[in-house]
């Protein structure tokens, strides 16, 4: 067959081949021409098409009034245009957008029409399904809005997790606190289905790379194993997570945690796309519930990392103040005090140690210093040094530091701490099987009571 040598031809051709459905009706309503766009949409043959009246294709959903006002309108000479609802020979239904115009011949007398129609049964789909994750997020958002920040933070981030799992394509959910620099937690985590390995630290590479992305934003990305993720990354890769979405968690402009959701499903990063914005709106949310306490993790965690640090290499070091007879000058003793590398005050360090639990080891590491250091001083004064009660009640290796001891030792309880039960204390003291003397430090300050 050859191309198409007249006017007439390239018309017929253009409109049988026309992505637009169109169809060309008599003044009776039965269709001369439907082109191969309606023969998809209808999922008829154009030959059996033609010949039918034309509400084969348009369903008389309202008893056929609506066909009898756009037949009237034709009949007059006049456009009509609106929603109707289409059906084919197997029963189904779709909408259509219908354009119908009056043919008219040189006596102004109608003898056709014709008729453009669009198929909105995939923009309806589409807008069932924002519609849908419309409701989604406003369930979550509501169920957000409605959870006590009173509660403890890892109840509080458990049911901020669950909250998340009801989004579309969401198989799990996690709230990540970024803690130090080095290591961040899994503060709580959910799944729709059967949980994924529950890995409760998270790699220090991973740390940072979620620590950096969390600065600029929410993000969506594909899931990789990558090698110095270790285990970590190949058990959710194992476990058949494809991608995941984070939100960052702020508190005073900085990132100290993210909100994670992940996805079991194929299409992965596309699945995930479309929740990024209300995953960022929720992250903003669970950032006033959870932000303050995830600081206050993150500054216990970067403080206790600083007195491992500290304790591990030995950044401090003993100095040794006299006491002397006031008649000769001469020391008749000397009383140990710790001073740290980078000035800061010791009251202030001691302090910090105690407040994440690690001042009795805090405390050791200093008399270890002060006991081996003390063995260059002069053999005669004794030695005094600062204990406080709770090492003296406790059994935290106290006898084998003063077991180091080159000289006579006095133990000069500090008043950093109170002394709650100063029976059980005095039944402490007694029982150490010690030869030291006792003395109370700073008699009038602090806790002092004598």
């Amino acid at each position: 067959m050859g191309e198409p040598t007249t006017s007439r031809d390239v018309l017929k051709a253009a409109i049988d081949q026309a992505g637009v459905p169109i169809v060309i009706a008599d003044a009776l309503g039965r269709i001369t021409y439907a082109n191969q766009a309606v023969s998809r949409l209808a999922r008829t043959p154009p030959e059996r098409l033609r010949g039918r009246h034309f509400s084969s294709l348009v369903g008389k959903s309202d008893g056929g009034g609506q066909l009898e006002q756009i037949g009237a309108r034709i009949a007059t000479g006049q456009d009509w245009s609106g929603p109707v609802l289409g059906h084919r020979r197997d029963g189904s239904r779709y909408q259509l957008e219908l354009v119908v115009s009056p043919v008219l011949n040189e006596a102004g007398a109608v003898t056709h029409s014709v008729a453009l129609l669009r198929d909105l049964s995939r923009e309806r789909e589409i807008a069932d399904v924002l519609a849908g994750e419309l409701r989604q997020e406003a369930a979550v958002g509501a169920a957000l809005a409605g959870l006590d920040p009173s509660e403890p933070i890892a109840v509080v981030a458990g049911e901020v997790a669950s909250a998340v799992l009801a989004l579309d394509g969401v198989d799990f959910s996690r709230v990540i606190a970024l803690g130090t620099r080095e290591q961040a937690d899994v503060l709580a985590d959910r799944a729709r289905g059967p949980a994924l390995p529950r890995q409760l630290r998270v790699p220090a590479a991973r740390t940072r790379h979620l620590r950096t992305r969390a600065a600029e934003g929410a993000w969506v990305e594909a899931w990789v194993a990558r090698r110095e993720y270790g285990h970590y990354g190949r058990e959710l890769r194992g476990a058949g997570l494809r991608a995941a979405g984070y939100a960052p968690l702020r508190h005073a402009g900085r990132p100290v945690g993210v909100l994670a959701v992940g996805t079991l499903d194929p299409r992965g990063i596309h699945i995930l796309e479309r929740h990024l914005t209300a995953l960022s709106h929720f992250g903003a949310l669970v950032s006033g519930l959870l932000g303050p306490g995830l600081a206050a993790q993150q500054r216990d965690a970067d403080l206790r990392a600083e007195i491992e640090r500290l304790i591990a290499r030995r950044a401090f070091a003993p100095v040794f103040q006299p006491i002397v007879r006031l008649a000769s000058g001469a020391p008749i003793a000397y009383e140990a005090l710790t001073r740290f590398e980078d000035g800061s005050p010791p009251e202030r360090r001691f302090a910090d140690a105690d407040a994440i639990g690690l001042g009795i080891e805090l405390e050791l590491a200093t008399l270890r210093a002060v006991m081996e250091s003390a063995a260059t001083l002069p053999a005669e004064p004794f030695l005094s040094v600062n204990v406080s009660p709770r090492l003296v009640s406790g059994d935290a290796g106290l006898h084998e530091v003063l077991a180091l001891a080159s000289r006579p030792t006095v133990l000069e309880i500090t008043e950093r701490e109170p002394i709650e039960d100063y029976a059980a204390f005095r039944e402490a003291v007694a029982g150490r099987d010690l030869a030291v003397g006792w003395a109370v430090g700073d008699a009038g300050a602090g806790y002092a009571s004598l």
